[in-house]
């Protein structure tokens, strides 16, 4: 399942950009962008699944932008193979969502369900009252 759509890959590349970025410029092949959205989702979901069930159903918000964030990397990467750099803030966003990723599959961040209004996540710190020579003894 597609955490997001081509239309939330429109919302982020130029139509003009696009086109440049998936063919000769002419149109939009939607087969590369189909192709990206797919690879994207299945890199989320190999991070999330460690902690949760896929796919994650609605998509929260914050999964849906990372999906789209790495989608868009995916797309200039396949066109600027060998010829030119992929954009710095492009290569940045692909970063950060990666490195949240991680974070929810190491239990740090949360996925919150959409539509609860509190759509994000959720960093969760206790102090330890016990420590390791504790353990055990109760």
């Amino acid at each position: 399942m597609a955490y997001c759509d081509r239309v939330d890959i429109q919302r982020v590349i130029a139509e003009q950009d696009l086109r440049e970025l998936t063919s000769d410029g002419e149109q939009i092949d939607w087969a590369v962008v189909d192709d990206a959205i797919l690879r994207a989702s299945s890199i989320v979901d190999s991070y999330i699944s460690v902690r949760y069930s896929v796919p994650i159903t609605p998509t929260p918000k914050i999964l849906e932008d990372k999906t789209v964030s790495i989608a868009v990397y995916l797309i200039y990467e396949k066109r600027a193979a060998g010829m030119t750099e992929v954009p710095n803030d492009v290569r940045r966003r692909y970063e950060d969502a990666l490195a949240w990723l991680k974070e929810v599959r190491d239990g740090k961040a949360t996925l919150i369900p959409s539509g609860t209004g509190d759509e994000g996540i959720r960093y969760k710190s206790r102090k330890r009252i016990f420590d390791e020579k504790w353990e055990g003894r109760y």
